[in-house]
Order: structure tokens, then sequence, then C-alpha cells
């Protein structure tokens, strides 16, 4: 999936995790969310060691990321252990017609 953002926004990133055999919610051995900015930085923020990824609930986990620099970033939340599974999604952040850039 791909969604766009004007610079400077920031935006909530949600994984859900569930598990194989019921697909009820479940919470994994480990959750890391890896950012990719424009220009090819990664940036991994772990659960439970990092402060920016929030549980919220059972298998519901979430990061609010600022996307400051114009261009594609790509993000993949991973699991790992019970209810391991990986999910990525592009961003694309432009100044629009309505915003002052």
């Amino acid at each position: 999936m791909t969604s766009s953002i004007d610079p400077g926004n920031r935006r909530k990133l949600t994984a859900v995790f569930t598990s194989a055999e019921d697909d009820s919610p479940i919470d994994p051995d480990e959750v890391h969310l890896i950012i990719c900015d424009p220009e090819g930085t990664e940036t991994e923020y772990v659960y439970g060691v990092d402060s920016e990824i929030v549980k919220e609930d059972v298998g519901n986990y979430y990061a609010e990321i600022d996307f400051d620099t114009p261009g594609k970033w790509a993000y993949r939340w991973t699991s790992l252990g019970a209810g391991k599974a990986s999910q990525e999604n592009l961003i694309t952040v432009e100044y629009t017609k309505t915003s002052n850039g």
C-alpha cells in the first residue's frame, strides 16, 4: 500500500499480528520496525528497547514517525518467534498544491 503526506507530518504506523492457526491476536516474541528514508538510510526500532514502538493491545502495535524529507519512504514491520510475520509499505512525502512547499 502506498500513501502520500506533506513533509513535516507525523504518521501513525500500525501493525497487527495474528495466530496462523485461528487468526486471533498474538504477541510475537519480538517486534521490529525498519524505516528507510529517501536517501536509503535505515533506522530500526525494537519493541521493549525503543520507546517509538507502543503496544496498544494484544497483537496491536504502533509507532508515530515524523516524515520530514520529501521522497519515497519504505517501512517494514517484522516479528520473530510466535506470530512470525512481516509487512512492508511505502509512503510518498511530497508537497501538494494545497501545502506551503
